[in-house]
């Protein structure tokens, strides 16, 4: 998405950028946004713009040869963020799972516990794009963390059920 809203557009463009965000896009400039996936729900967004290529454009386009995909990866998210975002969750995880081996927690521990591994979560996976396993960077931990969550869940729920 490649878009050089007037500066007197300030309200428009702020909205545009927050859309970009909350639908996972990747910043590669201020106003030059990247998405692996099909954008289907931008119409209502762009609605004022779809026919003033001078403003607004959205592409649909592959790097050509000599290029790559990993590269635009790199440049358009935060993955070092995000990485450290895992690595912090999978740390809870780790302790977590040495509390309720420990013995039998009491409920209240439980539920105190499960608000924190939603806090921690929630925090670690919210920058994560989500993109195609083949746009992954090599030190991508995110399917760990989730594999580590599924742990988690199934043995707090089993202390739960006890």
């Amino acid at each position: 998405m490649i878009f050089d809203l007037p500066a007197k557009q300030k309200k428009v463009r702020q909205r545009l950028i927050f859309w970009l965000r909350q639908n996972r896009f990747g910043y590669l400039q201020d106003s030059v946004w990247i998405r692996p996936d099909p954008v289907k729900d931008v119409t209502e967004v762009v609605r004022d713009f779809r026919d003033n290529a001078e403003s607004f454009t959205m592409l649909q386009s592959r790097c050509v040869p000599g290029f790559s995909d990993p590269a635009l990866v790199r440049a358009a998210w935060p993955f070092g963020k995000i990485r450290e975002g895992y690595e912090e969750y999978l740390q809870f995880t780790a302790t977590a799972c040495l509390r309720l081996k420990a013995g039998q927690p009491h409920p209240r521990d439980l539920f105190r516990l499960l608000r924190d591994e939603r806090l921690c979560w929630r925090a670690a996976f919210q920058a994560d794009p989500l993109l195609p396993r083949v746009l992954w960077p090599d030190d991508y931990n995110g399917e760990k963390a989730w594999r580590t969550r599924r742990q988690l869940l199934r043995a707090l729920v089993a202390q739960l059920s006890r």
